[in-house]
């Protein structure tokens, strides 16, 4: 309803006239939209809420629970001839009711002729406006400006002029909108993109249960510009922006094996709007996966065999990286080509929680050790010079690697602790003695994960 006075009016109304171009009329009772005769030609009406801002509800709610907004002005000229009377979003200067003039608010600077109604009596009218919640909700400077009313039925003719009590009469025009105020859900599955397209201001909310405890990683991919917001009950968990594809969010996060967590996907401004889809996977890139010993190296009785996944999940070509064998070095491997007849023991993680950014990194050094065409050693996980001013083995240093060694070194040298002691754990370090530490004696594949990592799942 209409409250406050002058620029503070939470209506703002000013009807404009052909041909008085420089008479500012926004205190008339009437609004006439149509011809009003030839002393004033051809009226238009201009109309903007400033109140939906102001009003709290309808402030705080996203666009997509807004279910209807309603425009309600009483027609008052007694005529009963039909007519369309057109309301277009208006796109020129800015205007009050004190300003507005047919020579300064741009007479033709109307676009989106967004709703119509035919009217052929006096009373009350009702026009509806939710299909610009979200051009309002997206930008001030669009809600400030309002709408235009334009008779399309003809503007020659008064005797299809149509006229409007205004904010000044007795008869107030006032707006009416319902909402929804419960949370509508989306449920995604590991691994399995959902469509959504992104209102101005709307919020897109979606709900996924882990099945493990390990990492997932929700993103969305697309030409639009996304946010998204990761939260467990009522707690926001993380947030992110642009960490996916583009200009798309990705958010990696270690869940919690049948605990349901909830995504809300944006706009990254108010004024964003377009297609997407989103994911929620398992994400095992910078995990270390397992399989029981096949021949020629079965003679290690009851031990395993130990590679790094550097990709999210096995169903890409090579997402595996691993030096097999006493003859090999080290390698990218399919899935199959990694399991090689050996039973699977499970893919394992590290005791300490991985960020985003060290999955990266452990996958990214992996991929840089392979370059070295690096071989296998049995006794111990490492051989590498060790230069006596260094602090740390870098990848060029080192001359081979044990298949358990390989995950080691991807881990320690980003200081996530596997094996060793206190004062011995970290293979990456320019000692000799570190190397020592990780023999055979000490460690062994299986003693690695089944002693320092933590199962997430047994079979793949």
């Amino acid at each position: 309803s209409v409250s406050g006075s002058g620029t503070s009016k939470t209506i703002q109304d000013a009807p404009i006239y052909a041909n008085k171009p420089s008479t500012t009329s926004g205190g008339n009772t009437y609004n006439v939209v149509g011809y009003q005769g030839s002393t004033y030609g051809v009226g238009r009406t201009l109309m903007k809420f400033p109140g939906l801002s102001s009003n709290s509800t309808y402030a705080n709610l996203p666009t997509n629970q807004i279910t209807s907004l309603q425009l309600h002005i009483y027609e008052g000229s007694g005529s009963t001839n039909n007519a369309c009377i057109d309301l277009w979003q208006y796109n020129g200067t800015s205007w009050t009711e004190s300003t507005a003039r047919c020579n300064n608010v741009g007479w033709d600077s109307y676009s989106n002729n967004f709703t119509w109604n035919y009217i052929n009596c006096s009373g009350w009218q009702t026009f509806n406006l939710t299909s610009m919640v979200a051009t309002w909700k997206g930008s001030s400077s669009a809600l400030d400006k309002g709408i235009m009313l334009k008779n399309y039925t003809s503007e020659s003719s008064s005797g299809y002029s149509k006229h409007f009590l205004s904010t000044e009469s007795g008869y107030q025009p006032y707006l009416t909108f319902n909402y929804t105020s419960s949370i509508s859900y989306t449920t995604l599955t590991n691994g399995n993109s959902v469509s959504g397209n992104i209102e101005q201001g709307g919020e897109y909310w979606y709900k996924f249960t882990a099945n493990e405890c390990s990492d997932y990683t929700f993103s969305t991919t697309g030409s639009t510009d996304t946010y998204g917001e990761l939260y467990q009950g009522t707690t926001l968990i993380q947030s992110n922006d642009d960490e996916g594809s583009g200009t798309n969010f990705s958010i990696t996060y270690l869940l919690v094996a049948g605990a349901e967590y909830r995504l809300k996907v944006r706009g990254y401004s108010s004024t964003t709007s377009g297609s997407y889809s989103v994911k929620a996977e398992s994400d095992y890139t910078g995990y270390a996966v397992y399989r029981d010993l096949a021949p020629p190296m079965g003679w290690v009785s009851g031990d395993w065999h130990s590679g790094l996944l550097v990709e999210k999940n096995k169903n890409v070509s090579q997402p595996i990286i691993h030096v097999s064998g006493l003859t090999d070095v080290l390698k990218y491997s399919s899935w199959s080509g990694f399991v090689d007849g050996g039973d699977f023991d499970g893919v394992y993680r590290p005791n300490q929680t991985l960020t985003a950014s060290d999955k990266q990194s452990i996958a990214a050094l992996a991929r840089e050790l392979e370059t070295y065409d690096i071989d296998y050693i049995l006794t111990h996980q490492m051989r590498a010079t060790v230069w006596p001013d260094a602090s740390k083995i870098e990848p060029e240093d080192i001359v081979e690697l044990r298949c358990d060694g390989f995950v080691e070194y991807c881990y320690e040298y980003n200081g996530i602790r596997i094996f060793g002691d206190d004062e011995h754990w970290d293979i990456s370090a320019a000692s000799a003695e570190n190397i020592a530490h990780h023999s055979i004696s000490n460690v062994t594949p299986k003693i690695q994960a089944e002693d320092y990592m933590i199962l997430v799942r047994s079979t793949y």
